[in-house]
């Protein structure tokens, strides 16, 4: 097709609608030199939801700024429902050319090596010469090589392709905390307040804390240090109370946090907080060192893991200082809450019947 051609068919598409030109990819996908292949949604997801065993009850929309909405090989990461990125991973593209990068050189063989082959001939009946053996050995090498090859390929693309959505997902929420961090220092710099800015010790901490948080349940390890379950965290009892005072107190979170963004953290927001009728119900009968703590925690310009601000995370450590029970890590109480809920929610359908 000439360029005059192609600019035509260009134009085409730019007036066609939004609905047409979703009809068009599809229709391009059937020919198979353009590079692009159709695939049935419906196979796709029952293949992720095998693939990433996800439960229902896990899900926290607060959990990240951004969503993600992906089929095999696509991820589109969405805030507020907009699409901002789309990443797409071609496996037979990365396979072909990842194999023709590779060279694959194998080494002359070794003197023990090529006096073996010559013994095998030699009971055979055949004679070689020592080239001859060389060049032998060196390509049965090289084919093994060449097969070994392809099977590592074949595996660093499935693999790929499986978690796509969790690579995009770190690359994408690492850009967002480093550029947010460099941010925020850029602006103390200039606006000539230097003491607030944070310090290389301080970002370091902070992100190695918040990347282990992130990435642990991947790996498969679920606590750290001493396993056992301290004491005074044992019983159903404790498990239940807990639960239920998290459930109370989440609700008192939420409305600090929400009182907050609405003030957009301004100065009085804390003054607002405390004459809003919500917060004052809420707030009866709590400790004010609690409530003090979770207005720090809502407001606080210390770089803490998103997943530490959430109402949930805040008022799982309100709810442990209110029973005095012994400190744990933030995941470690919501797991303790979770079995709380579920005992709660048992005690309830025993009771309906």
């Amino acid at each position: 097709m000439s360029e005059a051609s192609l600019e035509k068919v260009k134009l085409m598409i730019k007036q066609l609608s939004p609905e047409d030109r979703k009809e068009l990819f599809p229709y391009l996908a059937e020919f198979p030199d353009t590079g692009v292949k159709s695939c049935d949604l419906n196979e796709e997801l029952g293949v992720i939801k095998k693939e990433w065993k996800l439960e229902e009850s896990d899900y926290d929309p607060e959990k990240h700024l951004f969503d993600m909405v992906f089929v095999r090989n696509l991820v589109s990461v969405q805030i507020l429902g907009v699409d901002v990125l789309r990443v797409a991973f071609l496996p037979d593209n990365f396979t072909e050319n990842f194999i023709k990068a590779q060279s694959i050189n194998s080494p002359p063989p070794s003197e023990s090596v090529i006096e073996k082959i010559r013994s095998v001939l030699k009971q055979m009946g055949e004679e070689r010469s020592t080239e001859e053996i060389e060049d032998a050995a060196r390509k049965s090498s090289e084919r093994v090589m060449q097969i070994v090859l392809e099977e590592k390929t074949n595996h660093i693309a499935a693999q790929i392709s499986t978690y796509l959505p969790f690579m995009v997902g770190q690359m994408f929420g690492a850009a967002v905390k480093g550029h947010a961090i460099s941010g925020f220092n850029a602006l103390a710099e200039q606006a000539g307040v230097p003491d607030r800015m944070l310090s290389t010790e301080e970002i370091k901490k902070s992100l190695l804390k918040s990347y282990w948080l992130e990435i642990k349940p991947h790996i498969g390890v679920s606590h750290g240090g001493d396993r056992r379950t301290k004491p005074a965290w044992q019983g159903n009892e404790i498990l239940t109370q807990y639960g239920q005072l998290v459930i109370d107190r989440r609700f008192l979170a939420e409305s600090i946090k929400a009182m907050y963004e609405d003030c957009l953290g301004d100065d009085g927001w804390i003054q607002d907080l405390y004459q809003d009728a919500n917060f004052q119900r809420l707030s009866q009968s709590v400790p004010d060192d609690t409530i003090a703590f979770a207005i720090k925690r809502v407001a606080s310009e210390d770089i803490i893991p998103q997943r530490e601000r959430e109402p949930l995370s805040i008022a799982c450590e309100m709810a442990r200082q209110e029973l005095e029970l012994p400190e744990q890590e933030i995941e470690t109480l919501r797991s303790y809450y979770k079995e709380g809920k579920k005992l709660i929610q048992q005690n309830r359908t025993m009771r309906s019947k």
